[in-house]
């Protein structure tokens, strides 16, 4: 059973007791697809600011998605470091394309 649609009820109706085991489950999947990731995220942006006790399971989440998917999920984890106030790690997960005048 795909967990998504519930867990967007969840975000909607603000229910964290119930919306963050469900996304703690998400991310601690042995494996986890850039669209899995993307819900979890959204989720944990949505519904609170405390953002430290999640570090760690979301880093750990970002490398465990097949490297030829990370592509997908990169800017999500680019939100949540920018949400922290990580700029350096903002700034290490950025394409290497953008080298310009108008670069990040």
């Amino acid at each position: 059973m795909d967990p998504r649609p519930t867990l967007k009820a969840l975000v909607r109706s603000r229910r964290t007791r119930r919306a963050f085991p469900l996304v703690r489950r998400m991310l601690r999947a042995r494996t986890i697809s850039p669209d899995i990731f993307s819900e979890a995220v959204d989720a944990i942006l949505s519904l609170t600011t405390r953002l430290g006790p999640w570090v760690d399971l979301v880093e750990a989440a970002y490398e465990r998605i097949p490297k030829r998917h990370r592509h997908k999920a990169r800017f999500d984890l680019m939100i949540f470091r920018s949400a922290r106030g990580d700029h350096q790690g903002i700034l290490h997960l950025k394409s290497r394309h953008y080298r310009g005048e108008f670069a990040l």
